[in-house]
């Protein structure tokens, strides 16, 4: 998904489909498997990293799209530098 061609703004919208300017733990995972058809080992690692980081807030609310994205780039950083 990141990796086509479409607009920034579309790629949002699938993490955000209500367009509230907010994105939730169940939002990204449904993108993780609706969208990207991650492995269910792999997901589960990705979703429970944004949880920790995200911390309590992020687990029982949304969060603004902004901060949401920061903890996926430093989450993403540090899922990389631990996988082959």
């Amino acid at each position: 998904m990141l990796q086509s061609d479409g607009p920034f703004q579309e790629t949002l919208a699938e993490f955000d489909p209500d367009g509230d300017g907010r994105i939730s733990c169940w939002e990204f995972e449904r993108v993780l498997v609706e969208e990207l058809q991650l492995p269910a080992d792999q997901r589960e690692i990705l979703v429970n990293l944004i949880r920790q980081r995200l911390g309590n807030k992020g687990r029982k609310e949304p969060v603004p799209t902004e901060a949401f994205l920061t903890t996926l780039r430093s989450g993403y950083r540090i899922y990389s530098l631990h996988t082959p």
